[in-house]
């Protein structure tokens, strides 16, 4: 990481919420430019001896990015006034392994509901982009990637996440993407979002694990977050495709999202279930057309 030092001068109100959903002495750094954050929390992981505490370990927010990227290694575009890139780093019980897909859900409805609480009308893409209602832009991405296991068992997680914030409608990467600037949207600063975005995240993550190794049956759905996503997800509609990398796409009305994060797509052949792949949403009909 180059040029990094505590971002708790520039970033005061996330580096409060990091201290209060956080491990005690988890730490808020800032880097004006970095390859990844997501390689740079990585590498802090590894290199880092010994057990760690359950929880939010630390947070890195970058002003630009070189090599930033996304789901399926696709490139993420951003501009240091424009946009948020947060990466925090986890640490989670071994109890949550047969769980880590929803830690990254985790990650997607707390992206949702801080920009909720912060005037967006957002839903979610299934599996983890956040899209603009009722025009479904996307507007934000999260990324989890598991790195390793520490000394005492817990499993080191770096999710991050990618806001438009203030992007001119020019300096959007693709047709399909927004700001909230575009969007029309309130457009807060990079750290009322941060913060924001850890007081949700913190509550799901603790939620989570408290339901791991805890009673029978899916921990997603005692935790709350299986009802959280199927009632926020803009892909239960109608007129999506899905395009998997190594199948035959997949056409239909999303119904649900299973207690594995799976998609259940109902065709004409029966409903199919998927796992992976990217949902596009067909002639971008809004949520109440599509029922």
């Amino acid at each position: 990481m180059s040029h990094v030092h505590s971002g708790n001068v520039l970033f005061p109100r996330t580096a409060s919420a990091l201290g209060e959903v956080g491990v005690p002495g988890a730490a808020l750094l800032h880097t004006d430019l970095t390859t990844s954050t997501q390689d740079d929390l990585a590498e802090l992981w590894l290199s880092s001896a010994g057990a760690h505490m359950p929880g939010l370990v630390c947070g890195l927010i970058a002003d630009s990015q070189s090599d930033g990227r996304g789901r399926m290694g696709r490139s993420w575009f951003a501009t240091k006034d424009g946009s948020l890139l947060f990466s925090v780093l986890l640490a989670v019980p071994e109890a949550v392994r047969a769980e880590l897909s929803w830690v990254t859900f985790a990650g997607a409805l707390a992206a949702r509901a801080a920009l909720e609480k912060l005037g967006a009308r957002v839903g979610i893409s299934w599996p983890n982009d956040i899209v603009t209602r009722p025009r479904a832009a996307k507007v934000a991405g999260v990324l989890g990637e598991v790195v390793s296991t520490d000394a005492a068992g817990n499993i080191g997680i770096v999710l991050g996440v990618g806001i438009n914030l203030g992007l001119r409608a020019e300096e959007l990467p693709t047709p399909t993407s927004a700001s909230l600037a575009t969007a029309g949207f309130p457009v807060p600063s990079r750290d009322e979002v941060a913060a924001a975005y850890l007081h949700e995240l913190g509550e799901r993550l603790a939620a989570l694990m408290a339901a791991c190794g805890s009673g029978e049956g899916s921990a997603a759905e005692r935790a709350g977050l299986l009802a959280e996503l199927n009632a926020s997800c803009d892909t239960l509609r109608a007129g999506i495709t899905v395009n998997r990398p190594r199948d035959t796409p997949v056409r239909g009305r999303g119904v649900r999202i299973a207690a594995d994060g799976a998609l259940v797509v109902a065709t004409a052949a029966g409903d199919v279930r998927i796992s992976t792949g990217e949902v596009s949403l067909v002639g971008r009909l809004a949520p109440s057309e599509g029922k």
